[in-house]
């Protein structure tokens, strides 16, 4: 699969949420008809749960900024000499990343 291939993910926005009922545990919703995604637990309190949610949360709009770079990138000529031209192979990993095509 190549980063060109949509993920098949709930689509976002998606957005943390304290449960109110158990003190340090978050769920991850979305808008739509399918708004529950996870719920990211403290355990006993070790684990940032709240963090962890947060970063959660963004990764539909992590996923989409970093597409939208790499095209911007992918304008200029594989033999630009400026700091993102570098960057190229390292967004397409973290785009596999996120789409499961490791």
């Amino acid at each position: 699969m190549d980063t060109e291939t949509k993920a098949r993910h709930t689509s976002g926005p998606w957005f943390p949420v304290e449960y109110a009922e158990c003190k340090g545990t978050w769920h991850i919703d979305a808008t739509g008809n399918n708004p529950f995604i996870a719920d990211v637990c403290s355990g006993n309190g070790e684990y940032p749960s709240e963090a962890n949610a947060r970063i959660i949360a963004a990764a539909p709009d992590l996923l989409a900024a970093v597409e939208a770079i790499l095209q911007r990138i992918d304008l200029e000529p594989k033999e630009a000499v400026f700091p993102c031209s570098a960057m190229r192979e390292d967004l397409r990993a973290a785009i596999r990343k996120a789409r499961g095509s490791q």
